[in-house]
């Protein structure tokens, strides 16, 4: 166990620009509820590292620490089996804009006891979680995925996870700002009026959400005005009063074979933005908004 007993809004741990290392079944905690800074610093060049079985905050930290995980500039940095809790927020990446942090990896860790938020700003390049868990926050509302700042990440990887047990108010789980991301396969839950996933006006498309099912109180999905390049298909809702959220003036956006149980109703197929044969470019804009 690495045991943080100091206070304010410094760093417990900073990596730097150090390279290489595993972490094995190590306990990073703090105890003073003073203590509002970063637990484990990897901004400015952590990589090719790698954490298995590890634990960021443990069940008597006292839910103060700004972040458990910072990875601005950190790049290709693995965690395995890791459990985030008992913090404001779980993970940082990017933390301005023109800043990058790249290939960072999430396998089957699970985020919880959370006051603010898990995951902000992913970032940079090639992000994936795969198989992680995602608790609500310590208010009963969610927020997984947010961004702080304008830039969209890219290449952003949400496969196989769980979002769960929310429970009270109005909340999402996922807040995108992307250019080029994959949700799929995923679960979304949420009582009170809790929403799965929207989409940020920032994002710039190459978006592909399929196969997640949706047990919500709240939205489904929800595409912003102006939106281009977003596909949503082959996903399951269940009991959700507005399943998909359509803003004006898209391109590019198709929405098929998706099915809804009860709550809004069925989700017709829909095409929005230009429709073309082959190589051919078409002739007109095609705009089927309940196109069967």
């Amino acid at each position: 166990v690495f045991q943080f007993t100091g206070t304010g809004a410094g760093n417990f741990i900073t990596l730097g620009a150090t390279t290489g290392i595993c972490f094995e079944r190590i306990t990073f905690d703090y105890t003073s509820a003073s203590f509002s800074g970063i637990l484990v610093n990897g901004d400015s060049g952590s990589a090719f590292m790698r954490f298995d079985a590890c634990a960021f905050g443990t069940a008597t930290s006292p839910r103060t620490a700004g972040w458990l995980v910072t990875l601005d500039g950190g790049n290709n940095n693995v965690f395995t089996a890791c459990q985030f809790t008992n913090a404001l927020r779980a993970v940082r990446g990017v933390n301005g804009v023109g800043h990058y942090s790249n290939a960072n990896q999430f396998y089957a860790c699970t985020f919880s006891a959370l006051v603010t938020g898990a995951v902000s700003d992913p970032g940079g390049l090639g992000w994936l979680f795969s198989g992680c868990t995602f608790e609500a926050l310590t208010g009963g509302t969610t927020n997984a995925f947010d961004s702080l700042i304008a830039s969209p990440c890219q290449g952003l990887a949400i496969h196989g996870c769980s979002f769960e047990d929310a429970s009270s108010g109005t909340s999402t789980w996922v807040t995108l700002n992307a250019s080029g991301a994959s949700i799929t396969g995923n679960h979304f839950q949420g009582a009170g009026t809790t929403s799965g996933i929207t989409i940020l006006s920032t994002s710039a498309g190459g978006i592909d959400i399929c196969g997640n099912a949706f047990i919500l109180a709240g939205t489904g999905v929800t595409i912003p005005n102006s939106a281009l390049g977003i596909a949503i298909h082959g996903n399951y809702f269940n009991t959700v009063p507005t399943p998909i959220s359509y803003g004006t003036g898209l391109t590019d956006v198709w929405v098929f074979g998706n099915v809804s149980i009860g709550g809004g109703g069925a989700v017709y197929n829909k095409i929005f933005g230009n429709v073309g044969i082959g190589t051919a470019a078409p002739a007109v804009a095609l705009d089927l908004p309940a196109y069967n």
